[in-house]
């Protein structure tokens, strides 16, 4: 009885184990940009879409949104 219960905690643990690395791997994080201030519409429209994705998917996709074009190179950096 004692070795069943051992190979069963051992299999729990793992599943375990294994169910903690998978799911610490599972956020994705996708990049929006923009080139309206904060105040504008679609500055606005896309941070209600983001908090709607991240609660759709208990948090494992993440919208960051850029404004200002704050991720597209700058002239100066393409050359």
């Amino acid at each position: 009885m004692t070795m069943k219960r051992t190979l069963v905690s051992a299999m729990v643990g793992t599943a375990l184990t294994f169910g903690a690395a998978a799911s610490a791997y599972a956020t994705t994080t996708l990049k929006l940009s923009h080139n309206h201030p904060r105040d504008h519409a679609v500055h606005k429209a896309m941070d209600f879409l983001a908090k709607e994705v991240r609660q759709a998917t208990d948090g494992e996709v993440r919208i960051r949104i850029y404004q200002m074009l704050n991720l597209v190179l700058s002239e100066s950096q393409w050359s």
